[in-house]
């Protein structure tokens, strides 16, 4: 297994939701990067939020990304 180092980490986190997802990203100094950032669960959510990241990502020294999801009520 890969060792991560957490300080170079971007931790994103997905709510899923039928009609919008729900979006944070945080670093290990627990930093926002985004805050519960809503975003359609659509093909142009999903740019959306690979834009986001993107933006992140150029514009950070961030080198690991680690996402994770949770999806509720009858998604799970």
């Amino acid at each position: 297994m890969k060792k991560v180092d957490y300080l170079s980490t971007l931790f994103v986190g997905i709510d899923i939701g039928a009609r919008q997802n729900v979006v944070s990203a945080i670093n290990f100094e627990q930093e926002f990067s985004i805050k519960m950032k809503p975003v359609p669960n659509t093909q142009s959510g999903a740019d959306q939020l690979e834009a986001m990241l993107v933006d992140i990502l150029s514009n950070s020294t961030f080198r690991t990304v680690i996402i994770g999801l949770e999806s509720t009520s009858f998604y799970g």
